[in-house]
């Protein structure tokens, strides 16, 4: 249940825990989307499993928990303004033995945020110096919606 300002109709992710949804919403972020943005899908396909959320991915044990339950960011999904950041993932993850073997094949998506609410890092927090990246919290149910507006991306992109 919303405990906003306003009339919202719309419920961010039921995994985030309702404290931190609330301070989403007072955050700033909105729905204010942006036209291109690029993201790692990490297992090679563009699909849902590309699109959850740090902390989805650490509850899956996909990921290891390094993240602060109480950042914001921890509850969303990352991409970038720029494909730059996300070219040295793919670099990094096709570097290391260990990643290689676990995701053998990145590929780069870009497309557009929709569906939910975002907000550059670099607005919320002042020391943060990456001005390309977003947090990205997509609305419950709405994460297939959300993957339609993206695709993977061609070298020349």
């Amino acid at each position: 249940m919303n405990t906003d300002k306003g009339n919202r109709t719309k419920e961010l992710n039921s995994v985030i825990p309702e404290e931190i949804r609330k301070k989403i919403w007072e955050s700033g972020a909105a729905e204010e989307h942006f036209q291109q943005v690029y993201r790692v899908a990490k297992w090679g396909k563009l699909e849902e499993k590309a699109f959850v959320s740090t902390y989805e991915e650490v509850l899956e044990g996909m990921i290891p928990n390094r993240y602060s339950e109480e950042e914001i960011g921890t509850y969303s999904t990352s991409v970038y303004t720029s494909r730059k950041n996300c070219d040295k993932f793919i670099n990094c993850l096709k570097r290391s033995v260990r990643l290689r073997t676990q995701y053998p094949h990145p590929v780069l998506l870009t497309g557009s945020t929709s569906h939910g609410l975002v907000q550059r890092t670099s607005e919320r927090i002042s020391d943060y110096s990456d001005s390309t990246h977003i947090d990205w919290w997509i609305f419950e149910g709405a994460l297939k919606k959300a993957v339609r507006n993206f695709r993977i991306c061609e070298e020349s992109d």
